[in-house]
């Protein structure tokens, strides 16, 4: 007669039941699964149960126990992957990594947004984003944004979800109007979110402008020189480009860490700075009446005759 050794029929019952749980997972999605998986405890029950049910039908007097190692083995190495997976899934980790997986890039456009600029504003305070921005000239009175990008995550309706939570804040004291973004979700290792992005921002030319770093985002500002109109001041270490013609009325400062972080195709003429041994270039087209100083970051000047 075949001797009966206790994990035989545990492995068994243990492999048809991950089988219904893979063709369930197929069938009815993930979700159904993980649940199910939630319910590895009963891999202990089942292998009590066939220990108690050889003893009570074996017919000798104190009966030894024999085990079939291989299963036992079998089933111990399930039992600690599903403790993994259920304690995986329970603190989020699981989930993410499914999120992940199936995620992938939509490119996606910004509503267009309108702000009403107060006709006693004389000088605007932008903080800078945390993604790139280019400044052109615009409509009078108004301050206009829009723009474009990729998003990782699930579906397109998700990705269009995301960017256009971001607006343009605004708050007027005296004569100063201060402008900020409420940002978008970057993407990190483990959730998705905006993985690249660039804002298009137009400005009143009539207005003096400050641009500083705010939250401390360094991103890239592309600035048409044509808008300047008065005093602008930009202080945010990002890499700042400036676009020029030979028809501007402008004077150009910057104080930069060296030489080399004066670039493009203009001939700066430059001074070494007083301060923290910088270097101070200068350019100018017409005859300067308009002003644009940089304190700091990497500076590019494109110049088209």
């Amino acid at each position: 007669m075949r001797q009966w050794r206790v994990g035989t029929f545990s492995m068994g019952i243990i492999l048809i039941a991950l089988g219904i749980i893979l063709i369930i997972s197929m069938v009815g999605g993930n979700d159904i699964a993980s649940n199910l998986l939630k319910w590895w405890p009963i891999i202990l029950i089942i292998l009590g149960l066939e220990i108690l049910t050889y003893l009570f039908l074996s017919k000798e007097d104190g009966p030894v126990i024999k085990y079939d190692v291989f299963s036992i083995v079998l089933i111990i190495f399930i039992f600690i992957f599903s403790t993994l997976v259920y304690t995986l899934t329970t603190i989020g980790i699981v989930p993410k990594l499914t999120e992940m997986v199936s995620s992938r890039n939509y490119m996606v456009e910004m509503n267009r947004q309108e702000v009403q600029v107060d006709s006693e504003v004389k000088k605007i305070v932008l903080e800078s984003p945390r993604y790139n921005v280019q400044i052109k000239s615009g409509e009078e009175n108004r301050v206009i944004l829009w723009g474009q990008g990729e998003v990782y995550t699930l579906s397109k309706d998700m990705a269009d979800d995301i960017i256009n939570k971001s607006e343009l804040v605004t708050n007027q004291v005296g004569d100063t109007l201060y402008v900020s973004f409420n940002e978008m979700a970057g993407m990190t290792d483990f959730n998705g979110g905006v993985s690249f992005f660039s804002y298009t921002l137009c400005l009143p030319s009539n207005v003096d402008v400050e641009i500083n770093r705010g939250r401390g985002y360094r991103p890239q500002i592309d600035i048409d020189a044509g808008i300047i109109d008065g005093k602008w001041a930009i202080d945010t270490q990002g890499r700042i480009i400036v676009r020029t013609t030979n028809q501007l009325d402008l004077s150009i400062e910057a104080l930069v860490n060296g030489r080399d972080w004066l670039r493009g195709n203009a001939n700066w003429q430059t001074e070494k700075s007083d301060t923290h041994n910088q270097v101070l270039g200068e350019l100018q087209f017409g005859n300067g009446t308009n002003r644009l100083t940089i304190f700091s970051g990497e500076v590019e000047v494109l110049h088209v005759n």
